[in-house]
């Protein structure tokens, strides 16, 4: 990894593998009142069988919304595409520093 490839792309995402945006879309939220979103992945094939123990990877993703009061509003991140992986997906309340499940 070298800074001239951040320059080069613009800071994006350099990946070989096929990504796909994951989009979560929500209503009657504002940015002042949404939690983020926790996102944590296993890098193995065995689905929610293979998500024991600290996952592989995790983020915090923020609330996103277009214009104020917006119906254009929601939750966006990259996901790979393929069986190789599984994702969990829970609510952050920031607050309290502990995720709840959302049901899928």
């Amino acid at each position: 990894s070298s800074p001239l490839y951040g320059d080069r792309f613009d800071s994006g995402i350099l990946c070989n593998a096929p990504l796909r945006s994951f989009k979560i879309y929500s209503r009657g939220l504002t940015g002042s009142t949404a939690p983020m979103l926790k996102v944590e992945v296993w890098f193995n094939s065995l689905g929610l069988l293979g998500q024991n123990g600290p996952a592989n990877a995790e983020q915090l993703v923020g609330f996103h919304m277009i214009g104020d009061l917006s119906v254009k509003q929601g939750y966006s991140f990259p996901i790979m595409a393929g069986l190789s992986q599984s994702y969990r997906i829970s609510l952050f309340d920031q607050n309290e520093g502990t995720p709840s499940a959302i049901p899928l």
